[in-house]
C-alpha cells in the first residue's frame, strides 16, 4: 500500500482528540470528586482502600503470603495475638498464661495486645479468615482509619475538599507512619495521634467528656506507646490553641489546666490495666540498660552533650528518603536513635517550607513551631523525656513530626495548591534543600565506600538512590517552576507517590508462604487437640526442626503449652537463671537453649507427649516412648515416665550447683535437677538457716569427649596399573575402601597427606564396575586432594613415584543428597555400654540435621543436638550449613563434642520413691496440686511446679505453705514433714492489680459525676418541663 502523508496525519490527529478527550473525562470526573465532601472522603478511601487491598490480595496470590514487615512482628506480635484471639474464642483467657514460655502473668502481653477497636476488628475478621491473615488485614486498616480520621480534621478546620484529598495522600506516603509499620503496637499510632486532633477540636467545642475516654483508650491501645501520644496531644493542645481566632493567653492557661486535669482522670480511670502492667514491667522483667555515649560540646564553657554528628546526619538524610519499615539503623548501628523518618516527599517538604514566605496568623505559628521542633530534635534532654527512658535516649518520638509537618503543608496548600506558588520564594528552599542533598549524598557514597563490607551496606545504599532520586525531582521542579508550569508539580509528587509505596512495600512482596507457616501450625494444633483428651498439667515437645512452622514464639501458636524459642520483649526475669544453672548462658528476651529434645531436661521440666513428623524415621524407645496415634503427617508419643512435677527432700545452692556445672556435662547438669531441689542462697538467706530438707554434696566431675571429623589410613598395598591420564602401567598405592569406609553412593572425600613433595602424581579411584575418575589434585590450605563421585567407589590411588613407603592419607567424607552436602563422621569407636543410649553433642555451630546409621544399616534421624538409639551407631551425617561453609575455616578440624549416656540414670531417676498419685492441674489461673507422700524419712519436701516462680499465686485452700523460687526459678512449694495427703489450690492475683480497678472505679465515679451525673439532671429537668408545658 502507498503511503499517505494526508491520510496518515489525520489519523495522528484523530489520535489526539481521543486522547484529549478522554483525558478530559478523566479531569472531569476527578474535578467532580471534590464539589462536595461527601465526594471528597468517598474518593479518599476508595483510593487508599484500592491500593491496600491490591497490595495484601498480590501478596497472598504472588508469594503464599500476607502482610508484614518480617521485623518483631513476626516474631513476637502475630504469634501472641493469635494465641490472644484464640484464648477470646475458647473461653480460656485468663491471668495466667501457661503458653508464654513457662507461664506469665497476662499483664505481660499487655504491650503486644491492644485493647481496642483494632483487636475488635482482628477477633470479628478471624471468623472468616485465618486468625494471622486478619491481623494482617488489621495493620492496613489502622492506616486506612489514620488517612481518613486526618482528612476528618482537616474537614473541621475548614479546609478545601482538594486539600483533604492531597493531605490525606501526603500522610499515607509520609516517613513517619512508615517508620511505624515496623511493629503492629506502633502503627496504631498513624491512628491515634490524628485522632487526638479531634479530640482537642471537640474540647475547644465544649465536648471535655471525651477527653478522658481518649486517655483511657490509648492506655488500653498500649501504656507505654500512651505516654509519647498524651505528650504529643498536649503539645498539640498548645499549637492549636494559639491557632484559635479568640486566643487568650489566660483562658489557654486555665484550659490547659482542665485539659491536663481531664487526661489525668483518664489515667486515674486506666489504672486498673496501667497500674498492674507497670508493676510488672518494673518488677518482674529484666531489660538491658544501654548507655549513651554523647558527642560533648563546649559552648563559652558551657558542656553540652549532643548526639554524635552520625545521628544528626541520619535525620537530615531521612528528609530526602522515603523510610522503610525495617530500616532501623544507620551508620552508627543504632536503633534507638537512627529509626526516624522526616519524608513527605520533596514536592511536600518544598512546598511546606513556602509557610516561611506567608504572612498570616496561623503561618506565624507554623514559622515559630519549626525551630521549637528542631531544638527538641537537637538535645538528647528531649528524647528522654519524650520516651520515658533513662538509660539512654530513643528518638522514635521523631517520628509523630511528619504528620505536623503535613499539617503545615495543608495550610500552605489551602492557600496556593499546587500552581499559584511565587518561584522567586519557591527557589530559596529548593536551592539549599538541594544543596543540603547534594553533601548528603556524597556523604553517604564516601562514608559507604571507606566502610566495605558493612553490615547494613544494602539498606543504606537504597537510602543513597532514593536521596539521588530526590535530587532530581527538586531539579526538575526549579525547572518546570520557572517555566510555569507548575501544575506538573502534582506529577512529580506522583512520581514520588509510586516509587514510595515500591520502596516500602519491597519488603513484604520478599516474604513467602507464611500462610502455610501458620497454618502448619493450626494443623499441629488441631491433631494435638483431636488425639490428647487430658486435662492434667502436661507439656508437649513438638519437633519444630522437622516443621515448616514459625519456631520462634511456636508455644503461642497451640492450645498446648509446647516448646519454643521465645522472643518476647517484657518476658518474665524469673526463668532467666534456668539456663544461667545449666548452660551458663545469660538469656533475657530471647530464650531458646532449653528448647531441645533432652530426656532428663524435659523429664524435669513435665513433658509427657512428643509429636514427631511421619516423614522422618525416628528410634524411640519402646520403654520410655508409647505410640499414641500416627498418620502421613504426625507420630505423636506419650513419654511413658512423664511427670507433672518433681518432689525433693534436698537441695543445694545455686553457687554449688553451678560449680557442679563447670566440673561436668550439660546433661550430668540435667540429671542434677531431677536428683535435687537447688535454692538460691543469696535470695533465701534466712529460709536456708531452718531449712528441714537434706542438704547434700555434689561430688565428681565429667567431660566431654572429641569426635574426630578425620581419619589416618596407613594400610595400603602397592599395585602396577595403567593411570588415567598417563595409561602407561606403573605403581601406584592402593588404599581400599574397606580401610576408607565410604558406605554411600554420592559424595566426596577430602585428603591431605604426608608427603612433602610438589607433584603428588596422578591420583584416580576405581569403581565397582572397574571403571576410574581421576581426582582434583589442587594442594591448598584445607586440603591437598578432593574427589567427588557418584558411585561408591572401592579404592583410591596415588602414584608412587614421589612418594615414600610411610605415605598415609588423613581424609575427611562429604555425603550428597538432595543436593546438600553432609560431613561424615564414624562413630562406630565410641565406647558404648549398652546397646541403647543416647548420644549428646555440644557443639558452638548449631547442627540442623543429623542422622546416624547403625550396625544393622538402619538410618534413623537425630534430634537438636540428641540422638537416642537401641542399636549401636556407626556413622553419622551431618547437614553442612551456611555457617559450616563460611564460618569454619578447616573442616578437618572440625570435631564433635558429644556425651554417651546409656540412660540407665533416667530410668534409675524416675523411679524415686517420694510420692505417688501425683496430679497437677493448671487452667483459669489456678492451680490444683496433689499427690501422697510415700517417703517416711524426717525431712520435709520441697515440690517444685515446672511453671515460672510468682508471689502472685497465692493459697485459696484451707492449709497454707511456704513458696519459693526453685531450681531456676519455677514455683517451689515447702511441705512440711508430717502432711502425707498434700491437696493444694492456688490463684493467681497480678501484682496490683486489686489498687488498680479499685483506682479505675474511683476514677470512673468521678468522671460520671462530672459529666454523666450533671447530664442526667439536665434531661430529668428538661423532660419535667416538657411535662408541665403539655399539661399547662
Amino acid at each position: 500500500m502507498k503511503y499517505n502523508p494526508r491520510k496518515q496525519k489525520k489519523k495522528i490527529q484523530l489520535l489526539k482528540e481521543k486522547w484529549q478527550r478522554i483525558t478530559e473525562r478523566l479531569k472531569t470526573l476527578i474535578d467532580d470528586q471534590f464539589t462536595s465532601k461527601k465526594k471528597t472522603f468517598r474518593f479518599l478511601a476508595l483510593f487508599v482502600f484500592t491500593l491496600f487491598f491490591g497490595i495484601e490480595i498480590l501478596i497472598i496470590l504472588i508469594n503464599n503470603s500476607f502482610y508484614t514487615n518480617f521485623s518483631d512482628d513476626l516474631l513476637q506480635y502475630y504469634t501472641i495475638i493469635v494465641d490472644f484471639i484464640q484464648q477470646i474464642k475458647t473461653g480460656t483467657l485468663s491471668v495466667f498464661n501457661l503458653n508464654n514460655y513457662l507461664g506469665a502473668s497476662y499483664f505481660s502481653d499487655v504491650y503486644y495486645i491492644p485493647l481496642d477497636i483494632f483487636t475488635f476488628i482482628t477477633l470479628l475478621l478471624s471468623y472468616v479468615m485465618p486468625i494471622n491473615i486478619a491481623y494482617s488485614v488489621t495493620e492496613f486498616i489502622k492506616i486506612f482509619a489514620g488517612v481518613m480520621t486526618f482528612a476528618y480534621y482537616l474537614s473541621l478546620q475548614g479546609m478545601k475538599n482538594r486539600t483533604i484529598f492531597w493531605m490525606g495522600i501526603f500522610y499515607l506516603i509520609s516517613g513517619g507512619m512508615v517508620s511505624f509499620m515496623a511493629f503492629p503496637a506502633f502503627l496504631s499510632l498513624v491512628f491515634y495521634l490524628p485522632f487526638s486532633l479531634l479530640v482537642i477540636h471537640w474540647s475547644f467545642k465544649g465536648k471535655k467528656w471525651i477527653i478522658p475516654l481518649y486517655t483511657l483508650a490509648l492506655v488500653l491501645y498500649n501504656f507505654y506507646l500512651a505516654y509519647a501520644a498524651l505528650i504529643f496531644t498536649g503539645i498539640m493542645f498548645i499549637v492549636e490553641y494559639f491557632k484559635r481566632k479568640d486566643f487568650n493567653f489566660w483562658r489557654l492557661l486555665l484550659d490547659g489546666v482542665i485539659f491536663l486535669g481531664l487526661m489525668i482522670l483518664g489515667l486515674i480511670m486506666s489504672l486498673g490495666i496501667l497500674y498492674p502492667s507497670i508493676l510488672f514491667i518494673l518488677e518482674d522483667t529484666y531489660r538491658s540498660i544501654g548507655t549513651f555515649d554523647p558527642w560533648v560540646v563546649n559552648v563559652f564553657g558551657l558542656e553540652l552533650e549532643l548526639f554524635k554528628p552520625e545521628i544528626y546526619i541520619r535525620f537530615l538524610a531521612k528528609m530526602f528518603s522515603e523510610q522503610r519499615p525495617i530500616a532501623f539503623y544507620g551508620f552508627m548501628q543504632d536503633y534507638t536513635k537512627e529509626h526516624v523518618s522526616l519524608y513527605i516527599t520533596m514536592t511536600g517538604l518544598t512546598l511546606m517550607s513556602y509557610v516561611y514566605f506567608m504572612k498570616d496568623r496561623i503561618s506565624n505559628i507554623y514559622k515559630a513551631l519549626i525551630p521549637i521542633g528542631l531544638i527538641l530534635m537537637l538535645f538528647p534532654i528531649f528524647s528522654y523525656v519524650f520516651s520515658g527512658t533513662t538509660d539512654q535516649p530513643y528518638t522514635r518520638w521523631i517520628n509523630f513530626y511528619p504528620l505536623v509537618m503535613v499539617m503545615i503543608l495543608a495550610h500552605v496548600f489551602d492557600n496556593y495548591g499546587f500552581e499559584e506558588v511565587k518561584m522567586k520564594w519557591l527557589t530559596i528552599p529548593i536551592v539549599l534543600f538541594l544543596a543540603l542533598d547534594v553533601y548528603l549524598i556524597y556523604y553517604y557514597i564516601t562514608k559507604l565506600k571507606a566502610l566495605g563490607d558493612f553490615q547494613y551496606e544494602d539498606a543504606l545504599t537504597a537510602d543513597t538512590w532514593m536521596m539521588g532520586v530526590s535530587a532530581v525531582v527538586l531539579l526538575l521542579m526549579l525547572v518546570f517552576g520557572w517555566l510555569k508550569k507548575q501544575k506538573w508539580f502534582r506529577i512529580l509528587f506522583w512520581v514520588e507517590f509510586v516509587l514510595g509505596i515500591a520502596f516500602i512495600y519491597s519488603g513484604p512482596f520478599s516474604i513467602r508462604n507464611k500462610i502455610d507457616t501458620f497454618q502448619n501450625a493450626y494443623d499441629i494444633d488441631d491433631f494435638l487437640s483431636e488425639s490428647i483428651a487430658d486435662d492434667e498439667f502436661y507439656r508437649v515437645y513438638v519437633d519444630l526442626t522437622r516443621f515448616t512452622v514459625e519456631h520462634t514464639n511456636f508455644n503461642r501458636m497451640t492450645s498446648f503449652p509446647t516448646n519454643t524459642r521465645i522472643f518476647h520483649s517484657w518476658t518474665d526475669s524469673e526463668t532467666d537463671m534456668l539456663a544461667h544453672l545449666l548452660f551458663g548462658s545469660q538469656e533475657h528476651q530471647t530464650k531458646e537453649v532449653i528448647d531441645a529434645q533432652a530426656i532428663y531436661l524435659n523429664q524435669f521440666l513435665g513433658y509427657k507427649y512428643l509429636l514427631a513428623n511421619s516423614e522422618f524415621t525416628y528410634y524411640f524407645d519402646s520403654n520410655h516412648y508409647e505410640l499414641m496415634r500416627a498418620n502421613d503427617k504426625y507420630m505423636l508419643f506419650r513419654i511413658v515416665r512423664g511427670e507433672p512435677f518433681q518432689v525433693y527432700e534436698s537441695y543445694v545452692t545455686n553457687r554449688e550447683f553451678i560449680n557442679h556445672r563447670n566440673r561436668n556435662t550439660k546433661v550430668e547438669a540435667q540429671k542434677t535437677l531431677l536428683r535435687t531441689g537447688v535454692i538460691d542462697e543469696g535470695r533465701y538467706e534466712d529460709l536456708l538457716q531452718d531449712l528441714n530438707l537434706e542438704k547434700i554434696d555434689l561430688n565428681g566431675s565429667s567431660f566431654t569427649k572429641a569426635l574426630s571429623a578425620k581419619r589416618t589410613v596407613t594400610n595400603k598395598e602397592t599395585v602396577t596399573i595403567a593411570g588415567i591420564e598417563n595409561t602407561a602401567e606403573r605403581e601406584f598405592f592402593r588404599f581400599d575402601n574397606a580401610d576408607l569406609k565410604i558406605s554411600f553412593s554420592s559424595g566426596g572425600l577430602y585428603i591431605k597427606t604426608n608427603a612433602n613433595v610438589d607433584d603428588l602424581g596422578e591420583v584416580f579411584m576405581e569403581y565397582a564396575d572397574g571403571t576410574k575418575k581421576a581426582c582434583i589434585v589442587t594442594p591448598t590450605e584445607k586440603h591437598d586432594v578432593k574427589g567427588e563421585f557418584w558411585s561408591q567407589p572401592v579404592a583410591i590411588y596415588f602414584e608412587s613415584a614421589n612418594l615414600s613407603n610411610n605415605f598415609n592419607l588423613t581424609l575427611r567424607l562429604e555425603m550428597a543428597r538432595n543436593q546438600a552436602a553432609y560431613l561424615v563422621y564414624d562413630v562406630s569407636s565410641i565406647d558404648f555400654t549398652r546397646e541403647t543410649g543416647m548420644l549428646y553433642f555440644d557443639m558452638s555451630q548449631e547442627l540442623e540435621k543429623v542422622s546416624f546409621v547403625d550396625e544393622d544399616g538402619n538410618e534413623y534421624e537425630g534430634f537438636k543436638n540428641y540422638y537416642y538409639f537401641n542399636t549401636k551407631p556407626v556413622t553419622m551425617y551431618i547437614f553442612k550449613t551456611y555457617n559450616m561453609y563460611t564460618k569454619v575455616n578447616d573442616l578437618f578440624n572440625f570435631d564433635l563434642k558429644y556425651i554417651y549416656d546409656d540412660l540407665s540414670d533416667y530410668e534409675l531417676l524416675t523411679n524415686q520413691s517420694l510420692a505417688k498419685d501425683k496430679s497437677l492441674k493448671i487452667s483459669g489461673g489456678k492451680l490444683s496440686l496433689s499427690y501422697e507422700r510415700t517417703s517416711e524419712s524426717a525431712y520435709d519436701q520441697l515440690v517444685v511446679v515446672p511453671i515460672a516462680y510468682s508471689e502472685e499465686w497465692q493459697f485459696i485452700s484451707g492449709e497454707e505453705y511456704e513458696t519459693i523460687s526453685a531450681s531456676g526459678g519455677f514455683l517451689g512449694i515447702i511441705i512440711p514433714n508430717g502432711v502425707e495427703d498434700v491437696k493444694i489450690e492456688m490463684k493467681f492475683v497480678p501484682k496490683g492489680l486489686k489498687y488498680g480497678l479499685l483506682g479505675s472505679g474511683v476514677g470512673i465515679l468521678v468522671y460520671l459525676g462530672i459529666f454523666v451525673l450533671p447530664w442526667v439532671i439536665k434531661k430529668t429537668k428538661s423532660r419535667k418541663q416538657s411535662v408541665k408545658e403539655m399539661e399547662s
